[in-house]
């Protein structure tokens, strides 16, 4: 949709326009929870923060 904006091949429509900022919204939630939990795992491993940061 958004190359076929930029060339001038299609006309933008509220329901695409809708569609793609939810698609945006729900694949870059994803990726930030997928991000987090993977944050999360690493730094549950260390056990005392003061010995593994020198």
């Amino acid at each position: 949709m958004a190359l076929g904006i930029a060339v001038g091949g299609t006309q933008p429509t509220l329901s695409g326009v809708t569609l793609f900022l939810l698609k945006e919204a729900v694949g870059g939630a994803l990726l930030g929870m997928r991000t987090d939990y993977a944050t999360f795992l690493l730094l549950r491993r260390i056990n005392e923060y003061q010995v593994e940061a020198c």
